[in-house]
């Protein structure tokens, strides 16, 4: 269990820089500007599934039959911890750009 959770951390951390970094860069060179942080949603989404990933883990080990409700309710709780700590962010009046 912990060699694959060392794996999926070594994988995430990877797709995570590659990503952010390419995400960044498209947006200066078009000298696009967010109304919000585009590092702390990358890091709160980076944190958040590393979590899940080890809860599942967790689960399944204790409970093989019940994973895919571990699943379930850690990807909705994922959803209300975003909604909660970016509110401002997704009820905000201003427009996002596409």
């Amino acid at each position: 269990m912990i060699k694959r959770i060392l794996v999926y951390l070594l994988v995430v951390c990877i797709a995570f820089l590659v990503v952010f970094v390419t995400h960044d860069y498209a947006l200066n060179t078009k000298e696009l500007y967010l109304s919000y942080s585009l590092l702390n949603v990358y890091l709160f989404n980076f944190i958040a599934s590393v979590l899940i990933y080890i809860g599942i883990e967790i689960i399944a080990e204790k409970l093989p039959s019940q994973a895919g409700y571990g699943f379930l309710a850690c990807v909705f709780l994922k959803i209300g911890f975003f909604v909660m700590l970016f509110q401002n962010t997704v009820f905000s009046e201003v427009r996002l750009e596409l």
